[in-house]
């Protein structure tokens, strides 16, 4: 395809808010919570927080997918680090 995506799925995207609010809930990755805590005190709303959260973790799942490799979750954190900023090493094109 090669050009933007233009629209996102909205399905898609609630599947990965509910995979952000897993993550929040079990801590087995407790940078996500300690990065959602970060968002909402710089200001973000709980759903915008959870909605960046989703972007990050939507480009890591593309990139795995299209690159047959496995979740970098040391990427994956990174990135979370630099909200509300997109990161360097990912599409923003990509994103959900």
């Amino acid at each position: 395809n090669g050009g933007k995506m233009g629209k996102y799925d909205p399905v898609l995207k609630e599947h990965f808010l509910t995979i952000v609010d897993k993550q929040l809930r079990s801590k087995e990755v407790p940078e996500v919570e300690e990065e959602y805590s970060r968002l909402i005190s710089e200001g973000n709303s709980k759903e915008e927080a959870k909605r960046l959260i989703a972007v990050i973790l939507s480009m890591e799942m593309y990139c795995v997918l299209k690159y047959q490799r496995v979740f970098n979750k040391e990427k994956y954190v990174n990135a979370l680090r630099n909200l509300p900023n997109i990161p360097d090493g990912y599409d923003s094109d990509e994103a959900v």
